[in-house]
C-alpha cells in the first residue's frame, strides 16, 4: 500500500495588538511611496522630494543611494524580482488637456548595471500600474487608451513587437476614469477595473481570453469600488472599496461567487467617524488576517487627528498598536515577522519606516505514515493537482503557515500561478472533518 505523509495542522492565535511600533534604523530620506523591505541592511523604495522627480533608492545599512540614473518626472511604481532584475514605470510627462506634453511614457528595466527603456507605449497618457513577466511580456494600465486619441482607458499588452489593447471587442473592456487596478496571471486570466458610462459605481472585472466579465450583483452587493484586491479563485476575491448604501464609509469586501459581502463594520469596531480621508488600502494575508491603512483618521480622545492602522482577525476590526501617524501611510508590506509601513507621516522631522512584530499561524508538523483515503496527484506538479475524490474543503498554505487559497467542493487545485516550492494542503471531508489532514505537495 502506497504511503502518503500526513501532517497535523495546529493554528496559533494571532496576538498582535499588545506590542509597540518600532522605527527601522535608516538615515533620513525623502517621502516614500512604495517599499520593498528585504532586511535592515537592504531596503528598496520609491522616494520623491516635493515637486521633484521620483527615484528608486536602496538602503545598504549605511546610506541611501539611487539605483542607477532612473527618475520619473510624475509617478512611478516598481516590480522587484532581485537586485539585478527590477521593472519600473517611467512617466516622462504630466499631461494636461491643453498641453499633452512631448515625451512618451515607458516601462524600464534594471539589470544591475543600467536602466533600459523596454517599451514605448506610444501615448502621452500616464501609466499607473503594470505587470512584467519579461521584456517581451508586459501589461499596463492608467490613462492609456486604445489609440492615442480615441477609445476608453484599457489594459495594454506589449509582446516585444507591438502594443495592443486587451479584449476591446467585449463591452466591458475599458473604463472612463484612471485605472490603477491590474492583476495578470496569464494572457487569459487578467483582472482590472470597470466603470460604465451611465453609472458611478466602479467594479472589478476579469478577462478569460474571450470576454470581460464584471463581478457584481445589483440586488445583493454591500460594497462598491475597486481598490487593492486579492484573488484566491473566481469565487473568492477580497477588495477594498466603499459601503454601497453609506456615503463616505470605506470597507473591505469579499466576493463569494454570488455577491460582494462586507467584512465587519470598520467604523463601529474602531469607534471612528465616517469621512473621506483619502480612502484605504489593504494587505491580505488570509481570511483571518487583513491589514488596512491610509484614511483611518481618528477624531476622538486621546489621539485627536491621528492616522491609524487596523487589522481584521476574521471576526472584527482592531487597531494595530497605537500608530498615531500625523499624515498618510502610503505603503505596507507584511512578511513572516513584521508589518512594515511608510508614507508621508513624520517623526522628529524625518519620514520613517515603521514596523510592528506579528505572530503567524504556525504549522506544527508530525509524520504519520498512514492512509490512502485521499490521493493527491501528480505530486510534484507543474500546474494542477487533482484529488481522488471531491473534497469538501481544501486550503493551501505556504511553509510559513500563510493561507494562499481556499476552495470548497472541488476535485482539483490550480497552482500554475504559484512559485516553485513546497506547500501544505489541508483537506477536509465529511468523513473526517474532526481530524483534518494536511498533505505536503510540491510545485515545480
Amino acid at each position: 500500500m502506497k504511503k502518503i505523509t500526513i501532517l497535523v495542522t495546529l493554528v496559533a492565535t494571532l496576538n498582535i495588538y499588545s506590542q509597540a511600533w518600532e522605527t527601522v534604523p535608516t538615515a533620513s530620506h525623502p517621502k516614500i511611496s512604495q517599499l520593498k523591505y528585504i532586511s535592515d541592511s537592504e531596503i528598496y523604495a520609491v522616494t520623491r522630494l516635493l515637486y521633484q522627480p521620483a527615484n528608486i533608492q536602496k538602503w545598504d545599512g549605511v546610506s541611501w543611494n539611487n539605483v542607477g540614473d532612473f527618475s520619473s518626472t510624475y509617478y512611478t511604481r516598481f516590480k522587484f524580482n532581485s537586485a539585478t532584475d527590477i521593472y519600473a514605470i517611467k512617466n516622462e510627462n504630466a499631461p494636461t488637456f491643453d498641453n499633452p506634453g512631448t515625451n512618451y511614457n515607458n516601462i524600464s528595466h534594471w539589470d544591475g548595471t543600467s536602466w533600459t527603456n523596454l517599451i514605448n507605449i506610444n501615448r502621452h497618457d500616464l501609466i499607473y500600474n503594470f505587470e512584467a513577466f519579461g521584456p517581451d511580456d508586459i501589461y499596463a494600465v492608467g490613462e492609456v487608451k486604445v489609440t492615442e486619441t480615441t477609445g476608453r482607458k484599457c489594459v495594454l499588452k506589449y509582446d516585444g513587437t507591438s502594443v495592443t489593447p486587451v479584449g476591446v471587442n467585449s463591452s466591458a473592456y475599458g473604463t472612463s476614469s484612471r485605472n490603477v487596478t491590474l492583476l495578470v496571471n496569464g494572457p487569459n486570466d487578467i483582472y482590472s477595473k470597470y466603470d460604465a458610462y451611465n453609472e458611478s459605481i466602479i467594479r472589478l472585472k476579469h478577462w478569460d481570453g474571450t470576454t470581460w466579465d464584471v463581478f457584481y450583483n445589483s440586488q445583493l452587493d454591500e460594497i462598491k469600488g475597486c481598490g487593492d484586491f486579492q484573488v484566491n479563485a473566481l469565487d473568492d476575491i477580497y477588495i477594498c472599496a466603499s459601503e454601497i448604501n453609506n456615503s463616505g464609509k470605506i470597507a473591505v469586501g469579499h466576493w463569494n461567487g454570488t455577491y460582494w459581502e462586507k467584512l465587519g463594520d470598520i467604523y463601529g469596531d474602531l469607534g471612528i467617524s465616517p469621512g473621506n480621508y483619502g480612502g484605504i488600502r489593504f494587505v491580505y494575508v488570509s481570511p483571518n488576517e487583513i491589514y488596512i491603512y491610509g484614511g483611518l483618521y481618528l477624531q476622538s480622545a486621546p489621539t485627536y487627528n491621528k492616522y491609524q492602522i487596523a487589522y481584521w482577525n476574521g471576526s472584527n476590526w482592531n487597531f494595530l498598536g497605537n500608530f498615531n501617524g500625523n499624515y498618510y501611510p502610503n505603503d505596507m508590506q507584511v512578511d513572516d515577522n513584521f508589518v512594515y509601513v511608510t508614507g508621508d507621516f513624520t517623526e522628529s522631522g524625518m519620514y520613517p519606516i515603521k514596523k510592528f512584530a506579528r505572530q503567524i499561524p504556525a504549522l506544527n508538523t508530525s509524520d504519520i505514515a498512514n492512509t490512502d483515503t485521499i490521493k493527491v496527484f501528480p505530486n510534484p506538479t507543474t500546474n494542477v493537482i487533482y484529488f481522488s475524490e471531491s473534497i469538501e474543503k481544501a486550503t493551501l498554505f505556504s511553509v510559513e503557515g500563510k493561507m494562499i487559497l481556499e476552495k470548497h467542493g472541488t476535485d482539483s487545485i490550480d497552482m500554475s500561478h504559484l512559485q516553485d516550492g513546497c506547500y501544505f494542503l489541508k483537506v477536509e471531508n465529511d468523513n473526517h472533518l474532526k481530524n483534518s489532514k494536511t498533505i505536503k505537495v510540491f510545485k515545480n
